[in-house]
């Protein structure tokens, strides 16, 4: 009895991104999408909810934790630069 491995093909669907009917692609998965907390912080990816989020003056929303660690560290906004301290973060209270 040989024990050969069966091939399964399975038809390739052809995605065409450039035409106008194109729609754009939409994750499905639960972990990814909470529909409470929208915003996620650039630092860490977690929910700005479920940490203490944290504003910058130059507009920027992050993790307090995460904001705080790089002001400490670089003083300056993590997104765009902006020379920044502790003290200039606002909390923000949702």
């Amino acid at each position: 009895m040989s024990s050969q491995r069966q091939c399964v093909c399975v038809p390739i669907e052809t995605i065409d991104l450039c035409s106008p009917e194109a729609k754009p692609a939409k994750r499905r998965c639960r972990e990814l999408v909470d529909p409470d907390d929208p915003y996620r912080c650039p630092i860490c990816m977690e929910y700005v909810r479920r940490r203490q989020p944290g504003a910058t003056k130059c507009g920027h929303v992050f993790c307090f934790g995460c904001i705080d660690k790089a002001i400490r560290s670089f003083e300056k906004c993590p997104i765009c630069n902006r020379q920044l301290t502790i003290g200039q973060i606002l909390p923000i209270f949702l």
